[in-house]
């Protein structure tokens, strides 16, 4: 089967490195797949594409005048002369333009598959975002990483209902071997991301606040993510602020800038802490489980479905920064045999939701209806 991956770009985000495993998973199934993109600033994920032998296309946009018009038509003449069998795009523009170039092809009979990466309220041009939706007429399945996204969808796009399929994101397996030895609690905590209102990351720092004034030491922080390009740096500003008024964080927390070791990260801390005000489904979280570490998250979306509080990591009301401080407490005045069943119970849920095999099979299950 000829199948096509198309996204906008292959630098580092959570949508590129789920296109990328998932061509990769497919190529291993047997299949002939290409990957098609168009905005050519990063390379970051060129080198795995290329360990899973997979052509390139790619338009270079940069410097280019009335850009969606080109990709369009590139992408017509390549899908006319490529005659693919199956089309998978992510994310809204990228879904578009294949919707359009898919129709006006002369091979339209290529089933398309296009997927949601993001959540509702993190669109910030509505009308924008409707004209795309707009374009899924085009698609045979339109899959969101999240039960509560397909939920909003179908109540939204109710005509698009038959259509909608929730595929959980999926990670490359890690050999992970839980031992007394390689389960003692270092006192750190994760937090990644992008730095962004969304991401709520000031509830963390008043909870590490409320701690220290409750009890009298910290646990170090550390937040991977981008300090550059993709960050608010109003929000980082205040959030600096925060820190910088108050000691016992100016001690304990630290920026790391954006890390492409997450996963080696993780082996020297405790638990993951997300506070989010809302999520499609993030990567890091299935991480997280991939690497047998429990979860401090905000319950919102669909992280009540997967995390379950106190078995594999800890639910928090997303503002309350008390109690989330109070959760922190609770984790450290653990026994070490408790922190070891929770790192066994998130490997297990890692096991049941978010492994590589089950997101590439639930994609070739929708490619064959």
């Amino acid at each position: 089967m000829r199948i096509l991956c198309v996204i906008d770009n292959i630098g580092s985000g959570g949508a590129q490195r789920q296109l990328v495993n998932l061509a990769g998973g497919l190529k291993n199934l047997g299949n002939e797949v290409d990957f098609f993109y168009y905005n050519d600033y990063s390379k970051f994920f060129l080198e795995e594409l290329n360990r899973f032998k997979i052509r390139i296309i790619k338009f270079n946009t940069i410097g280019k005048r009335n850009k969606p018009f080109q990709i369009l038509s590139f992408l017509i003449k390549h899908l006319s002369k490529e005659k693919y069998d199956v089309i998978i795009a992510f994310m809204f523009a990228p879904s578009a333009l294949c919707s359009v170039a898919n129709f006006f092809s002369t091979n339209s009979s290529a089933k398309l598959i296009v997927s949601e990466r993001s959540f509702y309220k993190d669109e910030k041009n509505w009308f924008k975002s409707l004209l795309f939706r707009a374009t899924y007429f085009g698609a045979n399945r339109i899959v969101c990483n999240s039960f509560t996204q397909k939920d909003w969808l179908c109540k939204f796009f109710p005509f698009y209902k038959n259509k909608i399929c929730v595929i959980y994101n999926g990670i490359i397996p890690r050999e992970i071997k839980i031992t007394e030895n390689n389960s003692k609690l270092t006192k750190t905590l994760l937090g990644v991301g992008r730095i962004s209102r969304e991401k709520n990351i000031e509830t963390i720092l008043y909870a590490l606040i409320h701690f220290y004034e409750n009890y009298g030491w910290l646990p170090k922080f550390k937040w991977a993510g981008s300090l550059n390009q993709s960050a608010d740096k109003v929000y980082l500003k205040k959030l600096n602020e925060i820190i910088e008024a108050s000691p016992c964080l100016k001690n304990n927390w630290e920026w790391l800038g954006q890390r492409n070791d997450v996963e080696d990260l993780m082996k020297n801390t405790d638990a993951l802490v997300l506070a989010s005000h809302y999520e499609g489904f993030a990567n890091v979280v299935c991480e997280s489980l991939n690497n047998a570490k429990p979860v401090f998250i905000s319950d919102v979306c669909d992280h009540g479905r997967i995390i379950k509080h106190g078995e594999n990591g800890y639910l928090f009301e997303k503002n309350s920064s008390i109690q989330l401080s109070n959760l922190f407490f609770t984790f450290y005045e653990c026994k070490q045999s408790n922190y070891i069943g929770l790192r066994k119970s998130a490997y297990e849920t890692y096991l049941q939701f978010f492994t590589f095999d089950n997101m590439v099979n639930r994609y070739t299950q929708e490619i064959q209806k």
